[in-house]
């Protein structure tokens, strides 16, 4: 046989012609072991454990190839790809739907923790405490907390994701600047704050435009009312 018509996976000497695929495995790091006796973690979080028997990278969607004398080994999609073989549409169809499980997957860690977030008093605080009018059909403004909850229950992926960053953005907010227990301990579940702690020189107001904030008497604010203050001033009061 001319060595031009020889498979290049049969040319590595992995088997004979013809190959196809039987199966993927997603190798990734931290992988656990044992090693003399202790259980050790081996890789960072994400990284490929894999490695292509054909080029010898290192890959984490690892797909097990069957030769038609039985062998079966494991290449990267790169290789596939690159040798132009008859499995290839086969690659393509399983690299897409790991790639989708895994967008997935990252999605639903990152609406799980938000909905975690959201059951902190501070940050349900915080967000009953701020208007949009994001997603209403009338341009009526709404606490953004409701419009959380709402789009958590109801919306699909991309809609429960922009629910996830506002959520983080609090959190973070939060993180730098606690609210002071006395701002979420007086808050009315059914709407906005509006007497959010006479304590720390600050209370909410509707003008018609959604909710805002004003300082009402003299004296040192908190760093939440500071912080608060500075958005209502800077035109983020909402």
């Amino acid at each position: 046989m001319a060595a031009a018509s020889v498979h290049p996976f049969e040319r590595a000497g992995l088997g004979l012609a013809p190959f196809r695929v039987v199966g993927m495995i997603e190798r990734r790091g931290p992988i656990n072991t044992v090693l003399g006796g202790v259980l050790v973690s081996v890789g960072a979080p994400g990284q490929p454990m894999g490695s292509c028997k054909f080029c010898g990278i290192g890959i984490a969607y690892c797909f097990v190839v069957r030769s038609s004398d039985k062998r079966e080994f494991e290449v990267g999609s790169d290789c596939v790809a690159r040798t132009r073989t008859e499995i290839l549409p086969a690659v393509k169809r399983q690299v897409a739907k790991a790639e989708r499980e895994r967008v997935q997957a990252r999605v639903d860690a990152r609406v799980g923790s938000a909905r975690v977030s959201l059951e902190r008093e501070d940050v349900r605080a915080v967000l009953r405490a701020r208007s949009t009018n994001y997603g209403t059909s009338t341009g009526r403004r709404q606490t953004v907390l409701a419009w959380a909850e709402w789009m958590l229950a109801h919306a699909g992926r991309k809609g429960q994701t922009l629910v996830a960053q506002r959520v983080e953005a609090v959190v973070a907010e939060l993180a730098e600047n606690p609210l002071p227990a006395a701002v979420y301990e007086t808050s009315d579940e059914s709407g906005p704050l509006d007497r959010a702690c006479q304590a720390h020189a600050i209370e909410k107001f509707e003008d018609g435009d959604g909710y805002q904030i004003r300082r009402v008497e003299t004296g040192a604010p908190c760093t939440f009312c500071a912080l608060e203050l500075a958005r209502a001033a800077a035109g983020f009061g909402s």
